[in-house]
């Protein structure tokens, strides 16, 4: 199962196109999982993550040569996406827009409010964890 999944676009009707990148050393992940860009390369979304290319289109389970490409779903500005919190998130919907994720989880750290780029628009499910994000920083655009 994918851990972030592309919901809709608040900006009108697109949807993320997929392209390739160049991979990081040893970059293995699975479809959905949040990556960056990191020195022009491909590398899975960790703790302080500060802005965000896209979602991994490809699972990539034998560790990548350096510049392998990997296709990834490339996000926009006003894009929805869907995970999970490791907590309920009701209180911090529209409240931050610097939420940062789990390094090993990929799930919203609801306690960390600083360095990384998520606004939880939505929360919902019986204990307020799934949630719909907008990214705010973006690898390849820009919203400030």
């Amino acid at each position: 199962m994918a851990k972030w999944t592309f919901m809709y676009d608040l900006m009108g009707n697109r949807s993320p196109i997929v392209a390739p990148f160049p991979a990081a050393a040893a970059f293995t992940g699975v479809v959905g999982d949040l990556v960056y860009l990191s020195s022009g390369q491909v590398t899975s979304g960790g703790g302080s993550l500060a802005s965000i290319l896209g979602l991994l289109a490809e699972a990539i389970t034998v560790a990548a040569t350096a510049a392998d490409p990997v296709k990834v779903y490339v996000l926009a500005p006003g894009m929805v996406i869907r995970g999970t919190a490791d907590a309920d998130a009701s209180s911090v919907v529209l409240t931050n827009k610097t939420m940062d994720i789990n390094a090993t989880t990929q799930t919203v750290d609801v306690a960390d409010t600083s360095n990384g780029c998520l606004l939880i628009y939505k929360a919902s499910g019986s204990s307020s964890t799934v949630v719909d994000c907008l990214v705010t920083e973006f690898d390849l655009a820009c919203v400030n």
